[in-house]
């Protein structure tokens, strides 16, 4: 029974309150009457007789100890309503677990308390009373003062004379995570003081680092960590530790007893005897440590008797007996397995070694196997992973995958073997495996016969692909002949003969038309994504630029080789933007197009565009062009781009792009130039008849046609997997034929020196390709030594020299197969493979790498994330500038998730804001528009582009009422002076803004205050001027009603945009001359210019919904109604696609007031009331909506009710002071026929007069004579109003 407050224990202790509360005991507050002083009084029940053991054990072991730090023994006895207490000093404070809560302890405070707790267990050491559970929870710190530390809870301790009376044998004892590994085992006669200074190490470990020393979501995960792992070195993970306390803590940690200090005293001296200052700065990790520990592939079986359910300190035993072990062990020794048996019954097989993975999955599966009969019905799981291989089984995060495998298949039969995908697909046919409830079942092994050794045979040929090559080589001759431009895509799988396959058509194409230039760019792995990274590397490529050259001759190089066919009046103008995208800049003091083109990401991209395209042009009438593009899956969009505008510019002439790449490329890229009929190519699996040629290439007669099966099958059609079976045969590698990836690479790599293993992790860092000297300071390895290991990757053909380099006076090394990289790249540590990235990045900028992308990424993998976090800024610009904004956003978020903080932040903000907004996703710009306005520094450029971006993605989104404070902002700005061509673009849209919403006063605020601040400019950025006369034209024509002083002002606005190269706005200001060329009724003409806009805009553009608007206005007002309403629906479904919110609706209304207009009532009524919420605080917006509505009465035989709409309309037209021309004289028009229909024949011949002179009064404003005309006669409100002029006077 619980204890009440003011109850008497002994007729002393008067409990005041319960202060804490387990499954067996309670504690609680008491007063001892005699002293006055508090106590904290334990209670439990004493059914249990194991627990009143241990509730014995710890009143004897506290009655024997007075120790500062140990909590101090008072009294103990047996109550006679049941039950037994021991009363305690009362502390108060805060346990040691609570407190590393907020944070890991300073070194100083580190060694204060493990120098007081070793003291304290030297006490108990010393009257042989071991504590067994010494973790954070169980010290407390009096005053939360580490140097008041106090050791709690001696309830699982033992004394070296009652060890074997209080703990039964195989009983797990302890916490997991701070246990010694001998407790885990349950090895109770080795389990004596030093099993303390492991759980001391722990906690320091935990002090020092702010995490524990062994981890996992699972006990038996977390034993397994506890058992095999060892704990990184303090230095490694905190490097102002002095050497001596990283020393001391390893030591503690050991798993052996004997590799730990010897006693308490030794560890309490040598902490107090600690400098913390002393040794505390690290040194640079040393060169030679740089890959010498990899990661290699481990298996393990794991067991757990009964329910896989966890187990804590308090576990019951779970026996295997000496007996039933040793037969474990005997049984999967000849497998190369070893045997780690817990106390609770658990069990852990391990296996490692040289060879293949399916070798090691193999024997693996088969120790799993030989265990069943042995074991109890129990739990199997069988996992394969990586872990580094340094001597010591890493098996702690294959052990967790493990008992998640156990836990989440537990609903199998005991006995069952699970295992996990890896492990799966390395087995071969031999072992029966069964997919039950989406778990990999193994059942047995089948009988297989043995695999035969042979020798390896020659070089490999040209085989199994003709079929392939005949139809890319007629598909170039074709074009060549033909003079057609053709794109043909092949796609394969890693391994596939993609590589091989290139390299014939080339040799055949190069044959044929020695007159040709083969041009070859490639993707990067490290570059995957960076702006133009693939086309200027072809463009390198055929101009032989490396990066290492002296600039002159880098520069040279690309004047003689791409100048010679370009007319002279474009020579300098293509050159300087070819010298931007191949890292070779040109100055721009000369070049006013070249110097806006740097301050517009947009422009930059829609110049070199253009400029590829005019090369392209000018080197194709000279000669044909293959252009390859091998691995494409590590391409970019703005090559993409740059190869589609080419192939649309350019269809008629002898160019063909021949692209490489894996399937994932469809993902990347969908729809790739589909437009163009790009014919696509996969490479299936090669065919028995071509695989078994190719191994007999290999083999020769050393080879049985039996074997050849075999191998053909299990090469799956693969060349690279085909070929590798054959390596493996023929070095001796073969018994069992492995059949992933990982594994061939694993055993290839496995023939290898350390040494040459380690040379390819670290060439695995640059990625596809490596240098010599690259290698050698990454390495820290000497020259010599590197060249001589290459040498003999090359002999292996693990490795070959490329005939051109991106460095000058380099050789270039690549790997023979991607997947050698990726299989080097995988066995590097995580220390390893960071140290080796910021190596690499430094070697590289070092070496002249112009990639923002590249060097980001390897500074980001290397940690170094200030470094990284600048490089990506710069690449994030540049894909923008590239028109690739999904790349641009991507690498901004890689950035932010480093840490971005600041100016940085606030660019990466406006660079999201400028591509969502690019790519029409309004609501997401508008998101990160704000963020970066909170983020910038007020007048810069990216607080001016948040800025236009918050105004315009509220105006396209319809937002008005979230455009205050920025409207208001944007009036009092300060900008600096960079930021005045992005501040004219927010100006024009916050004016815009105005205008929409009726607010002619405050409109004319900011073009007054636009043209304050660009006017002076203006006169020399024709940007900023194609702005301001943006801007002035929109006013002239919205607010002055001047449809030809309008005209005019876009017209200077769309020639600023081409001076200044601008080819992301300029078709936008075109479209907007041809809607005014439309209002003027310049049918032909306004169609041709939107034709010619459109042909210009990147596609999914806002340019290139804005001018299909147009077109289906053009083809309404010329009378084709059937198309008109086609387009229109058509702008409206991408519209709501696009989340855009203006064009959408003017599309919508267009459509309706056709129909009306044609007789076709159905459901205009209706479509109307849903467009009502869309119009609401937009005046010109709702004039036309009512204009509709009113035609619709009209035409329903309702006049009355259109004459009341009509003249509501036109007055709240009056109120607001401007009204459209073309929609009042479509309004007057409906309001004229309501009068006549109803007799009011007085009021509908005024009405006409009304329109006839607001119209003549239009048209003295147009200074053109044609237009004039066309502008009275075409257009079709205006043909109206004459033909009713003409038939009533």
């Amino acid at each position: 029974m619980r204890l009440c407050v003011g109850d008497i224990v002994d007729d002393r202790f008067e409990i005041e309150r319960v202060a804490g509360a387990g499954g067996m005991a309670t504690v609680y507050r008491a007063l001892d009457r005699h002293t006055g002083l508090r106590v904290a009084l334990k209670r439990v029940r004493d059914e249990d007789t194991e627990m009143a053991r241990r509730f014995d054990h710890e009143v004897q072991s506290l009655a024997e100890l007075r120790h500062p730090h140990v909590v101090r023994y008072v009294a103990h006895g047996s109550m006679a309503t049941g039950g037994r207490w021991l009363a305690m000093e009362w502390l108060e404070g805060e346990d040691l677990a609570a407190r590393l809560t907020r944070g890991r302890l300073s070194i100083e405070d580190t060694i204060k308390l493990g120098a007081r707790v070793a003291r304290a267990l030297e006490a108990a050491h010393h009257h042989e009373v071991i504590h067994r559970d010494i973790k954070p929870s169980n010290l407390l710190l009096i005053g939360s003062s580490v140097e008041e530390v106090r050791l709690i809870d001696f309830g699982i301790a033992q004394t070296v004379r009652t060890s074997r009376r209080v703990t039964e044998s195989g009983m797990t004892i302890g916490t997991p995570g701070y246990m010694a590994p001998e407790q885990a085992r349950g090895e109770t006669p080795r389990v004596d003081g030093r099993a303390d200074l492991f759980s001391l190490g722990a906690v320091l470990f935990e002090c020092v680092t702010g995490r524990p020393a062994f981890e996992g979501t699972h006990v038996m995960a977390l034993l397994a960590r506890l058992l095999f792992e060892e704990v990184p070195r303090l230095r490694d993970l905190r490097p102002e530790t002095p050497r001596a306390l990283d020393e001391l803590v390893a030591s503690l940690l050991a798993k052996d007893p004997d590799g730990r200090p010897r006693d308490a005293g030794v560890v309490a001296r040598a902490l107090e005897s600690m400098d913390v200052d002393r040794g505390s700065m690290r040194p640079p990790p040393g060169r030679a440590d740089l890959g010498h520990t990899e990661r290699r592939l481990f298996s393990i079986v794991a067991v757990l008797p009964h329910a896989p359910e966890e187990t804590g300190p308090r576990a019951e035993p779970q026996q295997h007996g000496n007996v039933r072990v040793t037969a474990i062990e005997q049984a999967v020794r000849p497998f190369g397995a070893h045997a780690s048996a817990l106390a609770n019954g658990a069990l852990f097989v391990t296996l490692s070694g040289e060879g293949s993975a399916s070798d090691l999955a193999i024997r693996a599966a088969r120790a799993a196997l030989a265990l069943r009969p042995l074991l109890p019905p129990s739990a199997i799981a069988l996992v394969t992973g990586l872990g580094e291989a340094d001597g010591k089984a890493p098996i702690g995060e294959i052990a967790e995958r493990a008992v998640v495998l156990l836990k989440d298949g537990a609903r199998h039969a005991w006995g069952s073997v699970l295992m996990d995908e890896v492990t799966a697909a390395l087995l071969d046919g031999r072992f029966a495996v069964a997919l039950a409830s989406g778990d990999f079942v193994l059942e047995g092994e089948r009988e297989a016969p043995a695999e035969a050794r042979t020798l390896l045979g020659r070089a490999s040929p040209y085989l199994g692909r003709d079929r392939e090559l005949r139809m890319i080589e007629e598909l170039v001759h074709a074009s060549f002949d033909e003079r057609e431009a053709r794109a043909v895509l092949v796609i394969g799988a890693a391994g596939m003969g993609k590589s091989r396959l290139r390299r014939e058509v080339e040799t055949r194409i190069a044959a044929a038309w020695p007159d040709a230039v083969i041009e070859l760019g490639r993707g990067d792995l490290l570059g995957q994504g960076s702006p133009f990274s693939v086309i200027a590397a072809a463009l390198q490529h055929t101009a032989r630029i490396t990066a290492g050259e002296p600039f002159a001759v880098r520069r040279q190089k690309l004047e003689d080789t791409f100048g010679k066919h370009l007319a002279p009046d474009r020579q300098r103008h293509v050159l300087e933007f070819l010298g931007e995208m191949v890292g070779i800049p040109y100055p721009d003091d000369q070049s006013p197009k070249l110097r806006a083109a740097r301050q517009s990401a947009a422009l930059m991209a829609d110049r070199i565009r253009e400029v590829y395209v005019d090369l392209l042009a000018a080197e194709l009438s000279a000669r044909p062009r293959l252009l390859v593009l091998e691995d494409l899956q590590w391409g970019d969009a703005a090559s993409i781009k740059l190869v589609d505008a080419a192939l649309r510019a350019l269809p008629h002439r002898p160019f063909v792009v021949l692209a490489l790449g894996r399937p994932e490329v469809r993902q990347l890229f969908p729809r790739l130039w589909e437009q163009h009929d790009a014919q696509e190519i996969r490479l299936r699996a090669l065919s028995g008849r071509a695989a078994t040629e190719l191994v007999r290439h290999y083999m020769g007669d050393r080879i049985s046609a039996e074997e050849i099966d075999r191998v053909v099958a299990r090469a799956g059609g693969n060349a690279f997997y085909l070929e590798e079976l054959v390596r493996a045969v023929a070095e001796g590698r073969g018994g069992e034929v492995p059949e992933t990836a990982l594994g061939l690479v694993e055993s290839r790599l496995a023939a290898l020196g350390p040494e040459e293993r380690r040379l390819l992790r670290v060439a695995s860092v640059f990625g596809e390709a490596f240098w010599a000297d690259a290698l050698a300071t990454v390495a820290g390895e000497p020259l010599e030594s590197v060249t001589t290991m290459l040498a003999c990757l090359e002999a292996r053909e693990l490795a070959f020299r490329r005939k051109t380099s991106r460095f000058s006076g380099r050789v270039e090394y690549a790997f023979r197969h991607s997947l050698l990289q990726e299989g080097s790249y995988a066995t590097l540590t995580e220390r390893d493979r960071a140290l080796a990235h910021a190596r690499a990045g430094a070697w590289l900028l070092a070496a002249g790498e112009k990639d923002p992308k590249v060097l980001a990424e390897h500074f980001g993998r290397a940690g170094d994330a200030s470094r990284a976090i600048g490089y990506y800024v710069r690449a994030a610009e540049q894909s923008l500038a590239a028109g690739d904004n999904k790349a641009a956003v991507s690498l901004a978020d890689a950035a932010l998730g480093l840490g971005a903080a600041g100016a940085d932040a606030a660019v990466l903000r406006a660079i999201q804001t400028d591509a969502w907004t690019w790519s029409c996703q309004y609501v997401r710009a508008h998101e990160a528009a704000q963020v970066a306005l909170f983020l910038a520094e007020p007048g810069s450029l990216s607080h001016i582009r948040a800025l236009g971006g918050v105004i315009s993605n509220g105006l396209m989104l319809r937002r008005f009422d979230v455009l205050g404070d920025a409207m208001a902002e944007l009036l009092h700005v300060v900008p600096q002076p960079e930021a005045i061509p992005a501040l004219a673009w927010a100006f024009t849209m916050a004016m815009n803004t105005q205008l929409l919403t009726g607010q002619w006063a405050s409109a004319k605020r900011y073009l007054r205050r636009m043209e304050d601040l660009s006017m002076g400019l203006a006169a020399v950025d024709p940007s900023v001027m194609a702005w301001l006369a943006h801007a002035q034209g929109c006013w002239a024509r919205h607010v002055e009603q001047d449809l030809w002083d309008a005209l005019e002002l876009h017209r200077l606005s769309a020639r600023g945009f081409r001076e200044a190269g601008d080819q992301r706005y300029g078709p936008h200001a075109e479209i907007h001359v041809a809607s005014l060329l439309l209002a003027l009724g310049a049918f032909e003409e306004a169609s041709a210019l939107v034709e010619r806009a459109l042909a210009a805009s990147p596609p999914g553009s806002q340019a290139v919904l804005l001018g299909r608007c147009v077109l289906s206005s053009i083809a309404l007002d010329r009378g084709a109604i059937a198309e008109g309403i086609r387009l229109g629906e058509a702008v409206a479904k991408e519209a709501d696609a696009l989340d855009e919110g203006l064009l959408g609706l003017y599309a919508r209304l267009a459509i309706l007031e056709a129909r009306v207009e044609g007789g076709d009532l159905d459901d205009v009524e209706p479509a109307l009331v849903d467009l009502e919420p869309a119009v609401k605080g937009m005046p010109l917006a709702e004039l036309w909506h009512t204009t509709v509505r009113a035609a619709a009465r009209l035409s329903a035989g309702r006049a009355d009710e259109a004459q009341a709409l009509c003249e509501e309309a036109l007055a709240q037209g009056e109120a607001l002071g401007v009204v459209d021309h073309r929609r009042r004289v479509a309004l007057g028009l409906v309001l004229f026929q309501a009068f006549d229909a109803l007799g009011e024949r007085g009021k509908a011949v005024t009405t006409l007069v009304h329109l006839k002179e607001a119209t003549e009064a239009q048209l003295e404003k147009i200074a053109d004579p044609a237009l004039r005309e066309s502008y009275l006669g075409r257009v079709p409100v205006h043909v109206r109003l004459c033909t009713l002029l003409e038939t009533y006077g």
